[in-house]
């Protein structure tokens, strides 16, 4: 439930326009900029504080498949924090460059247990493990304490092979019998045999301005995020008073987001082997120093 410090994608945009000096009314267009612009402003602020602080975190099981290298990351991914196999509680994979494998001459075709993944020849949304996979993942998970099931028995006690006519059983997502030698499986994703990928996400924006941004994004830095979007609408303006006021918007937009980094620190041992150069100064030099002279 949203707070008391909480603002609409609205009461945002008119904090901005009125810090501007160019508030003719709420949700409506100033006389410079308009408010398709200072809605994709604020659009682009908040991926950049999700970017640059770490702090939306998300985790997704990728199924692996016999023989095949390289996957296709979540849609939201921005960065990848961790990968383990088993999930949280097995093994990490560890990061490597493909420079290594070149520099040893290692075959990379070689199939195995995966212990390490690779993305710097792939596409930003891809991911790839070394060694291949010499065998599928699991793609099933435990109806009971028992364990995983081996076979169902009819009343006579024959086996009833697990085949295509799962569907006929109406073996689905719950159990339509609980008696007899097996125990019924469920047909979603287990992590055993398969890798987690831990990893900062995309934020989530309204297409409606009366509704708020991302609800893991703390409400107390909405009062903040106005000050992001004024530099990025000032940025190309010569004007001498949106320089003066792009001094004071530099120092008050980074003070909040390290601030936020503090509260929400991410980073780790593998954080440095995931994104080279690491992201220590992502947030003064990369992001919101825009010339001021």
């Amino acid at each position: 439930m949203p707070s008391a410090y909480s603002k609409t994608v609205r009461q945002m945009g008119d904090a901005a326009l009125r810090l501007l000096g160019d508030y003719q009314g709420s949700g409506k267009n100033g006389r410079q900029w308009t408010w398709i612009e200072v809605e994709r402003a604020l659009k682009d602020t908040v991926f950049a504080l999700a970017a640059a602080t770490g702090i939306l975190k998300k985790v997704q099981t990728i199924q692996l498949e016999e023989n095949v290298a390289v996957y296709d990351l979540p849609d939201d991914c921005i960065r990848v924090l961790r990968v383990g196999i088993h999930g949280l509680s097995g093994r990490v994979v560890l990061p490597a460059s493909m420079a290594e494998y070149d520099y040893q001459s290692q075959d990379t075709a070689a199939t195995g247990f995966p212990t390490q993944f690779f993305r710097d020849i792939l596409s930003p949304n891809q991911i790839g493990f070394y060694p291949m996979p010499s065998r599928a993942g699991s793609s099933f998970t435990r109806d009971s304490a028992y364990g995983l099931l081996r076979r169902l028995t009819d009343g006579d006690g024959n086996a009833l092979p697990l085949d295509a006519n799962r569907p006929l059983r109406q073996i689905r997502g719950v159990p339509f019998r609980r008696s007899g030698t097996g125990y019924v499986i469920r047909d979603v994703i287990s992590t055993y045999g398969n890798v987690q990928v831990v990893y900062v996400r995309a934020p989530d924006f309204p297409t409606n301005p009366s509704e708020t941004i991302d609800s893991e994004i703390p409400d107390y830095v909405h009062k903040d995020i106005p000050y992001g979007a004024c530099l990025r609408l000032m940025a190309g303006s010569r004007k001498g008073i949106h320089r003066v006021k792009m001094r004071r918007f530099i120092l008050k937009w980074n003070n909040a987001l390290f601030d936020l980094r503090r509260r929400f620190e991410h980073k780790g041992p593998l954080d440095a082997a995931c994104i080279p150069g690491g992201v220590e100064s992502q947030v003064s030099t990369e992001l919101f120093d825009y010339p001021t002279e």
